[in-house]
């Protein structure tokens, strides 16, 4: 898959991550100057389109693996935008794709952000258990601070708002309902 990009900074954040070559992550075949990128087609689906078969340990695992390969001190490399088109599950397998806005910050951003995206998507009977299940796996490979998680999630919280009212997107409730929100979402 050919990759162009418009925004050299976009591009530069996109082959750090590529020249990782990390098990996660498509493999980046070539890459120009010019600020194209060719990288393996991973011919898989977003991993929510799976609804009953997604393994949240294992997603937890992967995305923990992603951190911990550019750890340093309490930062970690971040998606940072990891909407669910973004993550794709094949064979049993999750990859994360598109890394144009990548950067370097505590993983608690990241992961906050991520879950996020399961409010409207995931029966709201599954998101408890699914975030549960999610963290175990996460910290079963890398540590998370719970005091930066509280922190790391109202700020994604009030981002993810803003950016669905920017594009004129349906809010689900609990996104207006912090103490919900933070109950749903507690590191234990």
């Amino acid at each position: 898959m050919i990759k162009r990009f418009g925004d050299p900074e976009a591009f530069n954040r996109e082959l750090r991550v590529y020249r990782l070559g990390l098990p996660c992550c498509p493999k980046m075949l070539d890459y120009g100057k010019e600020n194209w990128l060719i990288i393996q087609f991973i011919d898989g689906f977003p991993y929510v389109d799976a609804r009953r078969s997604i393994d949240y340990c294992l997603l937890g695992k992967t995305i923990a693996g992603f951190h911990n390969a550019t750890r340093a001190k309490d930062q970690v490399l971040c998606h940072i935008d990891n909407n669910p088109k973004n993550i794709l599950l094949k064979t049993g397998q999750y990859y994360l794709i598109d890394f144009e806005d990548s950067e370097m910050a505590a993983p608690e951003t990241d992961l906050s952000h991520l879950v996020l995206f399961w409010l409207g998507i995931i029966d709201p009977r599954e998101i408890e258990p699914a975030f549960k299940a999610f963290i175990s796996g996460y910290r079963s490979l890398a540590p998370l601070n719970p005091e930066l998680w509280l922190h790391a999630l109202e700020h994604s919280r009030q981002r993810f708002v803003q950016r669905r009212e920017a594009h004129a997107k349906p809010i689900h409730a609990s996104l207006q309902k912090p103490e919900i929100l933070f109950h749903t979402f507690a590191l234990d």
